[in-house]
């Protein structure tokens, strides 16, 4: 057997991931990334020339989905946009953004405020003061599986300071004399 890793075809020898390179079936055992598109062809001599040479044939080797970044915790202000982005690899991967709001996570889906839930980067907006402490991460699958999660990322969404300011009337005080005033927070 011969292989073309993009130098032309050389020979191959067992070990490694190959093995029976010299008879009708030629296995390779525990595929890499990088063998993706390596072309192979069997050389097919006897006592009789001359040798003849098969057909070569593709290599394609599909990667499993694998998370390289996952999404990092957001604290912001309510009614911001929170951002969350995962980053993965692998062959056709796709996603799917998940939320615990503290019973599990549940997949999301567009509207109500969540934009890109099959994309890398899952959008909220308005985010609200209900939302603090909220989960989020990412389910990514591909061509191979099984899928894999990013871990998750907790939103934090602060509130504006709000007053709220009693009626009272104007105060009229004397030089020399004592008053107040006060507000609820």
């Amino acid at each position: 057997w011969q292989v073309n890793t993009g130098s032309g075809f050389t020979n191959i020898t067992n070990g490694g991931v190959y093995s029976n390179a010299t008879t009708a079936t030629l296995n390779i055992t525990g595929a890499v990334s990088a063998m993706n598109n390596y072309t192979y062809r069997c050389v097919v001599g006897g006592t009789c020339s001359p040798t003849v040479t098969s057909n070569s044939v593709l290599l394609t080797v599909r990667t499993l989905p694998s998370v390289t970044t996952s999404p990092s915790n957001v604290t912001l202000c309510a009614g911001a946009t929170a951002t969350f982005t995962v980053v993965a690899v692998g062959t056709g991967i796709t996603y799917q953004w998940q939320q615990d709001a503290g019973s599990g996570f549940v997949n999301l889906t567009n509207g109500s405020g969540y934009f890109n839930v099959a994309t890398p980067t899952l959008s909220i907006t308005p985010t609200i003061a209900a939302m603090n402490g909220y989960q989020y991460r990412c389910v990514v699958s591909g061509t191979c599986t099984p899928s894999v999660t990013s871990t998750a990322a907790t939103l934090t969404v602060n509130t504006a300071p709000a007053l709220s300011i009693p009626p009272f009337p104007n105060q009229i005080i004397c030089v020399g004399g004592n008053t107040s005033f006060s507000v609820l927070i």
